[in-house]
């Protein structure tokens, strides 16, 4: 159902020593259709920020989830779409996070459960 996982924005900074550090997280799902309605495509865009008080450690990333649907008559929109599939397209932003933080040498992060 998930056709693709495209990153749309990604900071990170990590001036960190310790291994284990407790972080704040913020974390927004939204609903988006395209304007062409007849495409069997909906995403779910993710927006995650993770950061320390002391401002050592800050992670901002934006993604979009594409969900490809086999019918129109499957179809979802809006908050059907966001009830049904919001975990989905969350834990495929936390691989494509823990993904890119192991291609630049860090550890991978222990996701908040939602």
């Amino acid at each position: 159902m998930i056709k693709k996982t495209e990153c749309l924005q990604f900071s990170y900074e990590n001036r960190v020593r310790e291994k284990e550090f407790e972080l704040d997280t913020q974390l927004q799902f939204s609903a988006q259709s395209p304007i062409d309605k007849i495409l069997l495509q909906r995403a779910i865009i993710v927006r995650f920020k993770a950061e320390r008080d002391d401002q050592k450690f800050r992670l901002v990333c934006m993604c979009r989830v594409i969900f490809e649907f086999p019918s129109a008559e499957e179809l979802l929109d809006g908050e059907a779409l966001l009830r049904q599939h919001q975990m989905d397209a969350y834990h495929a932003v936390a691989e494509m996070i823990n993904r890119t933080m192991t291609a630049m040498g860090q550890e991978k992060l222990e996701f908040p459960e939602v």
